[in-house]
């Protein structure tokens, strides 16, 4: 007896599975053969029978597939929307902002977002995956991060310019850690900046590990075939009363 997609016998690390109607040689397939036919015809049926494979889904940890999903993030058309979108209105308000007003729009924006990825784990389990993603979150983080790095650059250097231009004024001298104006002016709010996006960064962190969480389930997986007249003779031949 051969499988009937590489006409090769049975072997004891590629056993045989008969998961659709097929009787004789045309229902004994390699599993590994038969998960690649999957793959590369992209059906779950057979194309003799039309009957779906039997097949279901067992836990199993798969460290190459988790990492390679963890790194990888779907950059479709709504996702690139929403980047572009996030980044137009973050710019413009962070660059319109002081440093009190970044702080707020900060700590709001990552309450949403914590939110969001709460809401997702929630709906995973209703239905309701397809309405929102945990790559969607993470693009909609990264821009978030990328504006407020470029808006705390800016307003360091603003500042300093600013800073500058006061001790020339005022002491016809370059600015100085003696200046009045450096530590009013300058070094206090640059530190207060950096540590707005240390906090931003942390969050940033937590996001991914919360995607990496919801992620695990997903990747660590494998799909593993019955045969189809086991399934067919477990079924009961009347219904329970």
């Amino acid at each position: 007896m051969s499988c009937r997609i590489c006409f090769e016998e049975e072997s004891g690390n590629n056993l045989f599975v008969s998961p659709c109607a097929c009787k004789g040689d045309a229902g004994m397939i390699h599993e590994k053969c038969l998960k690649k036919w999957i793959q590369t015809s992209d059906r779950t049926t057979c194309e003799i029978c039309n009957e779906d494979y039997c097949q279901k889904d067992v836990p199993s940890i798969q460290i190459k597939k988790y990492i390679s999903g963890c790194v990888q993030l779907e950059c479709n058309q709504p996702n690139l929307k929403l980047f572009l979108a996030s980044m137009m209105v973050s710019s413009s308000i962070f660059l319109t902002s002081n440093v009190y007003d970044l702080t707020l729009f900060t700590s709001v924006t990552t309450g949403v977002m914590y939110f969001c990825a709460i809401a997702f784990f929630v709906g995973k389990y209703f239905g309701s995956e397809n309405v929102f993603s945990m790559d969607s979150l993470l693009i909609w983080k990264f821009s978030f991060t990328i504006c407020l790095f470029l808006s705390v650059v800016f307003i360091s250097l603003n500042n300093f310019s600013v800073c500058q231009d006061l001790c020339f004024v005022q002491e016809l001298k370059a600015c100085n850690a003696s200046c009045f104006n450096y530590h009013n002016i300058y070094k206090d709010e640059r530190n207060s900046l950096v540590k707005l996006f240390v906090f931003d960064l942390i969050n940033l962190g937590c996001i991914i590990i919360i995607r990496a969480f919801i992620l695990c389930h997903k990747y660590n997986k494998k799909t593993v075939f019955t045969n189809y007249h086991e399934e067919e003779s477990q079924e009961p031949l009347l219904p329970e009363v």
